[in-house]
């Protein structure tokens, strides 16, 4: 029988553990009482996701409409300085694989190479892209700031 109440010791401390579990919960809880606090009516983590979404132009309308909220000005000036920064390292990525392809281009293997190489990468980039916006989406939604570490200090400085 102690070996039942040993049991019956085990049963309730699941049920412990899962009170446990019921503070991590808090931190959702905590992103919805901050509801309704932007000046656009929606809740702040919904901004603050809404800002990376297409890049300077969200993040640049929120940036502009919202004037007292820091955690969306936050999140839209960084949107709006990692979506030039990527504009401008896109246009200077095809500028030089223009130039690459113009010079080597006439070496038939070595043009086809250097083509397949280039769609390779491009392809990497793109797709680390798309995922370095959704992973910044869902901290946003989740209430936090993740901090880019360049991005941040330059929307900080100039921005913010």
């Amino acid at each position: 029988m102690s070996h039942e109440s040993t049991d019956g010791d085990v049963a309730t401390e699941p049920q412990t553990s899962t009170t446990n579990r019921e503070p991590s919960d808090e931190p959702p809880a905590v992103a919805e009482e901050t509801a309704g606090e932007t000046e656009l009516g929606i809740s702040e983590n919904v901004a603050g996701a809404l800002a990376y979404f297409w890049g300077f132009v969200t993040g640049g309308l929120l940036y502009a409409v919202e004037t007292e909220n820091e955690f969306v000005r936050f999140h839209a000036a960084q949107s709006i300085v990692l979506s030039v920064g990527l504009f401008c390292f896109f246009v200077g990525f095809t500028v030089f694989q223009f130039f690459v392809g113009f010079l080597l281009g006439d070496i038939m293997i070595i043009g086809f190479l250097i083509s397949i190489g280039f769609s390779f990468l491009w392809l990497v980039i793109g797709f680390g892209t798309f995922l370095l916006y959704l992973y910044l989406m869902i901290t946003a939604f989740r209430g936090r700031q993740k901090r880019l570490p360049i991005v941040a200090s330059i929307s900080e400085t100039h921005l913010l």
